[in-house]
């Protein structure tokens, strides 16, 4: 599956992706694919991560099951430890990634909240929700890799200034509460009962 993907950022044949996934005719390893495809772009360029978003969409919900991007995304979260120490960003970048899931409609929103609830205080969902949490977007995330991820010129030209937002992301601490109350899109998902339950564990988290 690594030299899949790998030959998928010079190709950008995402069939090419799907029939590996298919050959291997193995659905535990499914997880394994989404994990191992966002690990691969980390340590890439904003356009390889645009590529891997669209990539999972693509392969959202079939050959890639609701319970395969989860599953793969929690792996994905276990293993940040390992792959910080090569690529410092790994956590701010991740986020992103979650975020751009929610709103491409590959993850849940409830799929936050759950991970909040199971690791109180995740440096990694606060920035997501963060994201979430901002408005417009959908715009912003849409264009959250910034230029270079392989759209046309004239489509780069009209996206809005907020399209540099995984670099403020990756610059900004940890740990931002996000401002203000979900966008409308989100709010009947991302519910104010899950933001709720994310500050309470997160204050709970501060003071203990």
């Amino acid at each position: 599956v690594c030299d899949t993907v790998r030959e998928y950022f010079d190709s950008g044949d995402a069939d090419e992706v799907l029939r590996g996934i298919n050959e291997l005719k193995c659905r535990e390893y499914h997880a394994e694919v989404v994990k191992r495809a966002v690990s691969l772009s980390l340590d890439q360029g904003p356009r390889e991560r645009e590529m891997i978003s669209r990539l999972l969409t693509s392969l959202h919900p079939n050959p890639l099951s609701d319970d395969d991007m989860e599953n793969g995304f929690v792996r994905l979260l276990d293993s940040l430890d390992d792959l910080s120490v090569d690529i410092p960003d790994a956590r701010a970048i991740v986020g992103c990634f979650l975020a751009r899931a929610v709103v491409d409609e590959v993850l849940p929103p409830a799929f936050l909240s759950n991970r909040n609830n199971s690791h109180p205080g995740d440096e990694v969902v606060e920035k997501a929700v963060g994201l979430l949490s901002k408005e417009h977007c959908t715009a912003r995330l849409e264009h959250v890799w910034g230029p270079g991820d392989g759209r046309p010129v004239a489509e780069l030209k009209k996206a809005p200034a907020a399209r540099t937002d995984a670099q403020q992301a990756a610059a900004k601490p940890l740990g931002t509460p996000p401002p203000g109350a979900p966008p409308a899109r989100l709010k009947q998902e991302l519910s104010q009962q899950m933001l709720d339950r994310y500050r309470h564990a997160k204050d709970a988290n501060n003071h203990a």
